[in-house]
C-alpha cells in the first residue's frame, strides 16, 4: 500500500506512515546497508568516487513477532542502478537483490521495533552486494 492509498483509507494516515519511513531510513537503513558494503567492498563511500549506486526499494516485508507463534524476519528486494558520477545517464551495471532476509524477531529488552528488523536486511543487503562487487 502506497502513502497515497493509505491517506484514501484514513487522512494523515500515509504521510505518517512516509515520514517514519524516511526518518528510519536515513537514521538506520543507509547506515546499515553503506556499513556492510563498505566492510565487505573494500570500496569508500565518498564524494568523489568514479561511481555512484542508485538504490531502489522495490519490496518491502517488515516481519514481525508474536509471542505465541514465533515470528518472521524482515524481507526486501532492492534494484541497484549503477551510474557514472559525473553522467547519472550513463548506465554501468543494473543488480537485483530479490527477497533478502534478516532481522531477528525480538531485540534485546523486549523491543519489538519494525526498524530494526528492516535495517537487517538492508545490513545484509550491503554485505551481499559488497562481496559480488569486490
Amino acid at each position: 500500500m502506497t502513502a497515497e492509498e493509505a491517506n484514501k483509507k484514513e487522512t494523515g494516515k500515509g504521510d505518517i506512515w512516509l515520514q517514519e519511513w524516511l526518518k528510519d531510513r536515513r537514521a538506520y537503513f543507509e547506515p546499515q546497508f553503506n556499513r556492510e558494503f563498505t566492510k565487505y567492498s573494500n570500496k569508500s563511500i565518498d564524494e568523489k568516487t568514479k561511481y555512484v549506486l542508485i538504490i531502489h526499494t522495490v519490496y518491502t516485508e517488515p516481519g514481525f513477532y508474536a509471542l505465541l507463534a514465533g515470528g518472521e524476519k524482515a524481507r526486501i528486494s532492492l534494484e541497484i542502478t549503477v551510474v557514472d558520477s559525473t553522467d547519472s545517464n550513463q548506465v554501468i551495471a543494473k543488480i537485483s537483490l530479490e527477497d533478502v532476509k534478516e532481522g531477528i524477531y525480538k531485540e534485546p529488552g523486549g523491543n519489538y521495533a519494525v526498524a530494526g528488523r528492516v535495517a537487517a536486511a538492508y545490513a545484509k543487503s550491503g554485505k551481499i552486494l559488497g562481496k559480488f562487487i569486490k
